[in-house]
């Protein structure tokens, strides 16, 4: 089965639920997800679905796991195990849904605060065969979707719907910073719902770049390159070089509202160049302004793709494969562009790997063999060329790739990474380490916030 985004759109309408997360691209992109989701409610009904009407007609509870995101477009399957459905999508589990027919009381379906437009959500779910199921589940599924997303604008998580004798409606909601819990009665159920929430990353700022690295003008004069730079470790590496003098040119896809900010936090230091880097053609056009600017001083390849997980399945491989090409074109295709001009100025090269290189986590193989991929052409590039090179396995930081409670614990800011990064390029070595090619691979090589007394 799949789900397109015009089925999101039509979804959005008939449940009333807007949250962005689903419909928005731009809002989703600076999530951990990189572009929108289907809602875990269209799921769950899409997979009901599946299930005969008279059993479908039984139904008094619902009971679903989310594990991991389905985006439109792409195929998913449901296995009915009796009283388990299950959605596999790209080789792994993305939803567990239980099910149960328990005796329940009578309950009906007036409610003067809510109301899901029923025929709409039909006539969408007619074109994925599963218009028979009851009223009563496609208003609890709705009213779901619409308590979550347009309550906490979160991802579901968990789903609980059960009969119960309430008509009246009622809802409350608990924030605990990232994740959300919802409750109520509404139209004979009772739900309880919990979502993962997205908590934007806190922005760069002079002062945040100023706890680990005092401003100077040491790179007064210097033209630096930052691909990937609006946001995320490549928006505290501009900043964190506009501080010392240099002059920065951003390269980003996305995020204008957020290369925007960065410059004007940090000054005309900060030049945009919104160009999507994996366009080799429109990139060595966008590049044109800083070939005319003279030398390079250096070059910054800071871009990734947004990161899943992704397992060892035929259904996953193309996933995998997009995901490493991907990876490449935006560090290969900037590097061919600039390599000549670098190396003739002189210039130095730092590339944002992951300490995951070295022992990538279950589901994290494609990331691990991507980084080390582009590692490689680094290497190569950099012994060839003389270019002085920097490999940075950052560890775990505070950004938006690492939403969630899971990715924020113990967080390495990407100040701190940034300023290590440019106390490398205002030295242009590591203690211990004179060749070429230098790597950063431990949280003791990081440098350290700036007393308050300096």
């Amino acid at each position: 089965m799949r789900l397109e985004p015009s089925d999101l759109v039509a979804f959005a309408a008939a449940s009333r639920d807007h949250n962005p997360l689903h419909l928005d691209p731009d809002f989703a992109h600076h999530t951990p997800y990189g572009r929108p989701i289907v809602p875990g409610a269209l799921l769950v009904a899409t997979a009901l679905g599946r299930l005969p009407a008279e059993r479908a007609a039984r139904l008094t509870r619902i009971r679903a796991s989310f594990h991991r995101p389905v985006f439109p477009g792409t195929e998913f399957h449901v296995a009915d195990r009796n009283t388990q459905l299950t959605i596999m999508c790209e080789g792994s589990r993305a939803v567990t849904i239980d099910i149960g027919s328990e005796p329940a009381a009578a309950c009906g379906l007036q409610s003067e605060d809510y109301q899901p437009d029923l025929v709409a959500l039909r006539a969408l779910l007619r074109r994925h065969r599963a218009d028979h199921l009851p009223d009563r589940l496609l208003t609890w599924l709705a009213w779901s979707s619409w308590a979550v997303g347009m309550h906490t604008r979160g991802a579901l998580t968990r789903l609980t719907l059960a009969a119960c004798p309430h008509v009246e409606s009622r809802i409350h909601v608990q924030v605990n910073d990232d994740r959300a819990t919802v409750t109520g009665t509404y139209a004979g159920a009772e739900g309880t719902f919990q979502a993962l929430r997205h908590t934007p990353a806190q922005p760069v700022t002079t002062a945040s770049v100023g706890r680990y690295l005092p401003p100077g003008d040491a790179l007064a004069g210097k033209q630096i390159l930052v691909v990937g730079g609006s946001r995320g470790l490549g928006a505290a590496l501009a900043g964190t070089l506009a501080t010392q003098a240099a002059t920065v040119w951003v390269l980003y896809r996305h995020s204008t509202g957020h290369a925007s900010r960065l410059a004007a936090e940090f000054g005309p230091g900060i030049r945009q160049i919104h160009c999507d880097a994996t366009d080799l053609g429109r990139l060595s056009t966008a590049l044109e302004p800083v070939r005319q600017a003279g030398g390079l001083a250096g070059v910054a390849l800071i871009a990734t793709p947004p990161l899943r997980a992704l397992g060892m399945h035929p259904d996953a491989v193309p996933a995998q494969l997009d995901f490493i090409h991907t990876s490449m074109s935006v560090a290969v295709n900037p590097l061919a562009v600039t390599g000549k001009l670098l190396a003739d100025s002189g210039g130095w090269l730092v590339l944002a790997s992951s300490a995951a290189i070295t022992a990538p986590p279950a589901g994290w193989t494609h990331y691990a063999a991507a980084k080390a991929a582009v590692e490689t052409y680094a290497t190569d590039f950099a012994r060839k060329r003389a270019v002085p090179t920097l490999i940075m396995r950052a560890p775990k930081m505070a950004t938006s790739l690492a939403d969630g409670s899971a990715g924020r614990q113990e967080p390495t800011p990407p100040e701190q990474v940034a300023a290590t990064v440019t106390n490398w390029v205002l030295h242009n070595r590591i203690p211990g380490r004179p060749n070429k090619v230098d790597i950063i691979s431990s949280a003791d090589q990081l440098v350290q916030p700036q007393s308050s007394n300096a």
